[in-house]
């Protein structure tokens, strides 16, 4: 799960996630808090147990610039693209199997205008990945506009195993409230479970346990930066 509401630097992220490029710009999320723009086209990429079954979910908001297609999500496993969700930037939706480039599997069923620019929208994907079965759901604001059967959404030999979000271009892409599950993690979140936002709480106080020992001041007030600066 990711709030976004503590990174301005690749160094930050990548104690959480397992790469990112080009420093992150923070934004506004949806209630307040902070959220994530990676620059341009880079992004970052967090690994997890290979796994036919994936979800993910998230809010994501859209500044359009020129004409083009960005990518919204993309499953890896080492060295192979596994699918790829686009956005148009008419505001349609596709989906592929491999990268962008790779064998489009919708049939224009997400049409112009499902998505518009400058508001966030609340996204649910949830992806059966196989060569002959394969399947994809995607939710926007809780309503389905995309359920596939029967796909080969496999573009490789294995099971993916990273998970990527990324920049845009010439468009603002902002994330707030990630939630990434794959069907062998424990209920409630092996499943889609609807709009959550994610909160980071901050200590403002000792609690409990106060066994750190601060370079000034309390211990707790060490560790309350909204933006960190490792100097605990």
């Amino acid at each position: 799960t990711d709030g976004f509401d503590h990174y301005t630097t690749n160094a930050e992220m990548i104690k959480k996630w397992d790469s990112a490029t080009g420093n992150p710009t923070a934004a506004t999320g949806r209630y307040g808090s902070g959220a994530w723009a990676p620059p341009n086209t880079t992004g970052a990429t967090k690994n997890f147990p290979a796994n036919a079954t994936i979800m993910v979910q998230f809010a994501l908001k859209v500044v359009f610039g020129t004409a083009q297609e960005i990518e919204i999500m993309r499953l890896l496993a080492p060295g192979e693209n596994t699918s790829t969700v686009l956005l148009e930037n008419d505001g349609s939706i596709r989906y592929y199997r491999g990268d962008g480039g790779g064998t489009r599997l919708d049939a224009g069923e997400v049409g112009g205008g499902t998505v518009t620019g400058g508001t966030f929208h609340y996204f649910e994907m949830k992806q059966f990945i196989s060569a002959t079965v394969g399947t994809i759901l995607i939710k926007l604001n809780g309503t389905t506009i995309l359920n596939l059967p029967g796909l080969n959404n496999k573009g490789g030999s294995s099971l993916p195993s990273i998970f990527k979000i990324s920049g845009s271009g010439t468009w603002t892409n902002i994330f707030d409230d990630l939630v990434l599950m794959t069907a062998a993690d424990a209920a409630p979140f092996n499943d889609l479970f609807g709009d959550h936002s994610i909160a980071t709480l901050f200590p403002n106080g000792a609690g409990a346990t106060t066994d750190l020992t601060p370079l000034s001041g309390t211990n707790w007030s060490n560790v309350d930066d909204a933006t960190p600066d490792d100097d605990t």
